[in-house]
């Protein structure tokens, strides 16, 4: 994947499985910094404290810490997006819920090895 990232807006492309699954996109923010209150969705969906990932079939978990995310809505325009389908995900019919962030710190702690 690359990632270009000038003033304006983030652009990504991304190739893989030899052009099977395709994506050029770009995004912007479209408001000004909200302020997520409790309660609301984005605060539901960006206030999450640990991650889950899989490396050669074993699942680990991984604690955070990090201040409130600034965002901003956004608005993104894809030139091409062919990641879902590749992986025979089918896209719903209607426009994505888009937040941006410019940067934001992380304190990230050592994996840990699920049972």
């Amino acid at each position: 994947m690359q990632v270009d990232v000038s003033e304006d807006k983030v652009a990504y492309s991304s190739l893989r499985n030899r052009g099977a699954a395709q994506l050029a996109a770009f995004c912007r923010p479209a408001t000004p910094l909200l302020a997520c209150q409790p309660g609301s969705l984005e605060h539901w969906l960006t206030e999450r404290y640990c991650f889950y990932t899989r490396h050669r079939g074993r699942i680990y978990r991984g604690e955070i810490h990090h201040g409130p995310w600034p965002l901003q809505n956004a608005e993104a325009e894809f030139g091409k997006n062919t990641m879902a389908t590749a992986a025979g995900i089918a896209l719903p019919g209607c426009a994505p819920l888009l937040d941006f962030s410019r940067r934001n710190e992380v304190l990230i702690w050592p994996l840990t090895q699920l049972p």
